[in-house]
Parts: structure tokens; C-alpha cells; sequence
């Protein structure tokens, strides 16, 4: 979370490698405008580096800034930063894209795998003509890279993963997947979008009866290549974290995500399928 108020100030001399004449902006030896603004994003950087996370960083994308004054060699300049406000961003702004996202990659068992929570947002229409509304899904994203690509490219979702008008309308623009009958074994309630390549097999089908067995949310699964990418509506890495005192031993150690344990199975399952279909085409 980012804290409103957090300061940052820097502090230089300015330098011969610090004029204008040095960078090309001017012809005399005073502190040059290009470093100005590099100093003003830097303080800014510096003021939310604690607030993000390891590999991340900041960029500016707006400068509206005036240099009234010469500063020459020898003398120290700053640059303050302070944090008034901060605003959720989309993470993909195009249509149907992911609104929110913060999470982690590391590996699954033997699998590259990335985890995060989402929200979706969704333009729809109930009706024909009708006015269009605006729907949020929030839940866990979980995409799972496996060794080798299976050459199947499927969905397998529950009815209650995405609302209905949604999913209509996704899939109505993604004429390579076709609505069909669930394989047999699926679990009741899914529904079964298929495109080219290899059915779901066997064992993903008894992991996944497996996952919604166990999972509070709505699974919804897509196999395409090498890639597994499953969204859990209504599960959820993240909590809430009190500041009044140290975190207990028994929060350090909670499982927010146990069906991680379902999903590494689940990625194993894919595999053998995909193994064993080539074994019996070969």
C-alpha cells in the first residue's frame, strides 16, 4: 500500500558533467535542465521504490516544470518528491483485459508458474440494442508453464465463473472456439469451449473434478500449447494486514492458496495426457 504524505529529498553539487553545455541544451556552465528533470524523477522514484515490489520500478509520463534560475558549478541543488496521491491503474486497458493485478512468479513443483489476483472488467449487453453495462470478476490467477507444448487448445469454465452475458460475448468473438458437449468425466456444472488439437484426457478431467470439489470458487481452465492458465473466481492470495502490532505466527504461517497443491497435480495430469495422445497417434 502507498502511503500518502512519504517524502523524498536529494541532495547534489553541480558538476561540469552536470551542465547545460555538457548535456547540449545550452552553451554555458549552469546546471543543465535535463538533469533537473532527471533529478526531480529520481527523487520521485526513490520516494516509492519501498512501496513496490522486487523487480518493479516507476516511470514518469508527465513533466510541467520551469527552470527560472542559473545554478553554476560548485553549488548544491535538490529535488523533493511528495506522495498526494496514488491511483489503480489498468494493468490492460484494452477491451475485456485484466483491470488489477498484483502477484508473484516463481516455480510450481517442477513448473514456471505466476500467481496473482485479478479483476476483470466487461462492457455487456443483457439485449440487443439494450444499454450497456459494466461487470467486475475478482478472483486468483494462476498461469502454469509446462515442459513441452500439448497442441490442444481448449476451455473447460463453470457456468458461475464468468457471468453469462460475458461469456457469451467473448466467446461469440472467438470463432476458433466452438461451444461443445463437456468430454465425458468432466465435472457437472462446467461448460466446454474447443478449438484445435486434443481433447482434454482423462486425468485432467478427474484433477479438475478434484479442484471443484475442494475449491469454495469457480474454476475456469485454459489449455493453450504449453501454456495452463486456470482463474478461480472468488479466491484470493492477498488479505488484509493489521498495522496495530506484529504479524502472529499463526498468520505468517496460513495458506491462502491450498488449491496451488490441486493445480500442480492438475499440470502433471495435462502432461500425461498430452504424452500419452502422442504415444498413441505415433
Amino acid at each position: 500500500m502507498i502511503v500518502i504524505g512519504t517524502k523524498c529529498r536529494l541532495e547534489q553539487t553541480v558538476t561540469a558533467e552536470l551542465t547545460a553545455e555538457a548535456a547540449g541544451s545550452g552553451a554555458l556552465p549552469v546546471f543543465g535542465t535535463p538533469f533537473m528533470a532527471a533529478m526531480m524523477e529520481n527523487a520521485a522514484l526513490t520516494a516509492l521504490q519501498p512501496f513496490l515490489e522486487e523487480g518493479q520500478g516507476s516511470v514518469g509520463t508527465h513533466l510541467d516544470i520551469s527552470h527560472d534560475a542559473p545554478t553554476p558549478v560548485g553549488m548544491k541543488v535538490y529535488a523533493e518528491a511528495d506522495i498526494t496521491a496514488a491511483e489503480l491503474i489498468p494493468h490492460d486497458a484494452g477491451p475485456g483485459g485484466c483491470l488489477l493485478r498484483q502477484g508473484i512468479q516463481g516455480r510450481l513443483g517442477g513448473y514456471e508458474a505466476a500467481v496473482c489476483d485479478a479483476t476483470l472488467g466487461e462492457s455487456f449487453q443483457l439485449v440487443k440494442n439494450g444499454k450497456r453495462r459494466v461487470h467486475f470478476t475478482s478472483g486468483c490467477w494462476v498461469r502454469i508453464t509446462l515442459p513441452a507444448d500439448t497442441g490442444a487448445d481448449w476451455r473447460l469454465l463453470h457456468k458461475d465463473a464468468v457471468p453469462t452475458p460475458i461469456r457469451q460475448e467473448f466467446y461469440a468473438a472467438r470463432p476458433l472456439l466452438d461451444p461443445a458437449d463437456p468430454p465425458a468425466g468432466c465435472p457437472e456444472g462446467f461448460l466446454y469451449y474447443k478449438g484445435p488439437g486434443p481433447a482434454p484426457g482423462p486425468r485432467t478431467l478427474a484433477q479438475l473434478a478434484k479442484l471443484a470439489a475442494y475449491t469454495p470458487g469457480q474454476p475456469a481452465l485454459s489449455l493453450q500449447g504449453s501454456t495452463l492458465t486456470v482463474f478461480i473466481r472468488g479466491r484470493f492470495v492477498s488479505r488484509a494486514v493489521s498495522l496495530k502490532g506484529a504479524p502472529t505466527a499463526e498468520f505468517l504461517g496460513f495458506d491462502p492458496l491450498p488449491e496451488l497443491d490441486y493445480l500442480h497435480k492438475l499440470a502433471g495430469a495435462v502432461q500425461l495426457d498430452a504424452q500419452s495422445g502422442k504415444a498413441a497417434e505415433s
